[in-house]
């Protein structure tokens, strides 16, 4: 439950800007980006938790690396909250 609360706490003030509340994604025009950002409750179903810790540790395309402003600790349990919200 500490993991899922903190999870949720470190979603919403790095990826949710991005992602979306709901985890969805959102449209390039509403984020500023050049592409939709991907709905990472359909990517949780072809990718594991490993790529998910790496994508955001070394980021990837236009998603910054979080490798310095967040701890494994905090990683991982954004992992769990994604995990949790796309049951």
């Amino acid at each position: 439950e500490e993991s899922l609360l903190a999870g949720e706490a470190a979603y919403r003030n790095n990826c949710a800007v991005c992602h979306g509340e709901f985890l969805e994604g959102l449209p390039a025009l509403e984020t500023g980006l050049e592409m939709d950002s991907p709905n990472l409750k359909e990517r949780l179903k072809s990718h594991s938790d490993g790529d998910f810790f790496w994508k955001i540790n070394e980021g990837r395309g236009e998603m910054p690396s979080f490798e310095e402003d967040l701890s494994d600790d905090d990683k991982w349990n954004i992992i769990n909250f994604i995990r949790k919200e796309s049951k």
